[in-house]
């Protein structure tokens, strides 16, 4: 697996991947769901350059990452998540 641009299993976020690996599994390691769960996009504000910042004029945060998330909707409680790098 490379992780060199324009190489087909480039990776943008190979320098965070180990600890968003991480913070996924103690996610669900903790996460015990209940009946109601909510499938959702949240926008992280970012203003810096970077390839996968997305833009999204309908949302409160226009700018910044994507990120898909699972949750729990009666605490709040996030079960899993991915990032978009489109």
């Amino acid at each position: 697996m490379s992780n060199l641009r324009g190489q087909p299993y480039h990776d943008k976020l190979f320098k965070v991947q180990l600890f968003l690996k991480a913070v996924v599994k103690a996610c669900r390691e903790e996460c015990h769901p209940h009946q109601n769960l909510a499938v959702d996009e949240a926008m992280v504000a970012f203003k810096g350059q970077l390839s996968m910042k997305q833009y999204i004029p309908l949302k409160a945060i226009k700018r910044g990452i994507k990120i898909c998330e699972y949750a729990d909707s009666s605490n709040g409680y996030l079960c899993n998540f991915q990032v978009y790098t489109g």
